[in-house]
């Protein structure tokens, strides 16, 4: 069975997605910002650990870890 699957979002979490999807399944992902967001802060909690230590990412993820120095908000 061919399946198609349309993920709207290249953020951490779309991206992981379609990544991690079965080989037999065709996934596209969409974004419609114009490039990437170099400074796009991800918080890691609960399932994300979990998530995270399944596939053995959580050295890489502890090492990008850094404080917060400030907030911004984009929108309402």
């Amino acid at each position: 069975m061919n399946k198609r699957i349309l993920i709207s979002g290249a953020g951490v979490a779309g991206q992981d997605v379609g990544d991690w999807l079965p080989a037999r399944v065709s996934a596209n992902v969409v974004e419609r910002a114009p490039g990437l967001r170099r400074r796009q802060g991800v918080e890691v909690r609960d399932h994300a650990i979990t998530s995270g230590r399944a596939h053995g990412v959580m050295a890489k993820v502890q090492a990008a870890a850094a404080d917060v120095v400030g907030m911004q908000f984009v929108n309402a």
